[in-house]
C-alpha cells in the first residue's frame, strides 16, 4: 500500500511540474482573454552579456496615475489590443523613480507604451490608460542584439494616448558592458622644459 501511495504522490508531483512548465511557456508566448498577462519580466543585470536589446527612458511630467509602468513590446502586430507580439517586458515607475529600463529584449521592432496599470497586475486591462511613445524617426525599428536605446524626456498625455519624447538616441553609449562611461583623452600640456626650448 505504501509503495502505491509513493508512486501516486510521485505521479501527482510530476503532473504539477509539467503543468507549471506549460503555464510558463504559454505566458512567454502570448496571451488570451480580456487582458494581456505578462509573467516574463526579466530585467537581470547581464543585459549586454546576453546580447539582448536595452531600452531606457525618463518621464518629465507626472501624470495623475495609480501605478505607472513602461511596457516594451517586440514586433507588436495589434496596437491597442496587445494580443499579438513576439515578446513584452515592463518596468515600474514611481513618484521617486521617473525612469525605466527594460533589458534583454529580442531582435525586432520595439513599441514602448507608458501605462497607468491600475491594478498593478503586469497586464494592460480595459481600465488601464496608455500612451504610445512616438518614434517619428523610426529609431526603435530593426533593433538587433546588443543595441541600446535611450528615450529622453518623455511628456505623457493619457487624454490623447500620446507620449512625446524630446529625443530617441540609439546606441548612445549607455549600455557599455563594463558599465562605465568612456574617459576623454587628455590634451597634452607643454612641460616647462619644452616650453623654454
Amino acid at each position: 500500500m505504501r509503495s502505491l501511495l509513493r508512486t501516486l504522490a510521485g505521479c501527482v508531483l510530476a503532473a504539477l511540474l509539467l503543468c507549471q512548465g506549460l503555464l510558463t511557456l504559454v505566458a512567454q508566448v502570448g496571451c488570451g482573454g480580456d487582458s494581456l498577462h505578462l509573467l516574463q519580466n526579466d530585467n537581470s543585470e547581464n543585459d549586454n552579456a546576453s546580447g539582448g536589446i536595452t531600452v531606457k527612458g525618463n518621464i518629465v511630467n507626472l501624470p495623475s496615475a495609480e501605478h505607472l509602468a513602461a511596457f516594451a513590446f517586440v514586433n507588436l502586430r495589434d496596437p491597442g489590443t496587445f494580443r499579438s507580439f513576439s515578446e513584452v517586458k515592463n518596468d515600474s515607475l514611481s513618484d521617486f523613480k521617473m525612469s525605466f529600463e527594460v533589458r534583454n529584449l529580442r531582435d525586432g521592432n520595439v513599441s514602448v507604451y507608458i501605462v497607468d496599470n491600475v491594478d498593478r497586475n503586469d497586464a494592460i486591462d480595459a481600465a488601464d490608460r496608455f500612451a504610445l511613445v512616438a518614434d517619428d524617426d523610426r529609431r526603435l525599428r530593426s533593433l538587433k542584439k546588443g543595441d541600446c536605446v535611450e528615450i529622453r524626456n518623455i511628456f505623457v498625455d493619457f487624454e490623447t494616448a500620446e507620449a512625446e519624447p524630446e529625443a530617441i538616441i540609439k546606441n548612445g553609449g549607455l549600455c557599455a558592458s563594463t558599465g562605465s562611461t568612456p574617459t576623454p583623452t587628455p590634451t597634452p600640456t607643454p612641460t616647462p622644459s619644452s616650453a623654454s626650448s
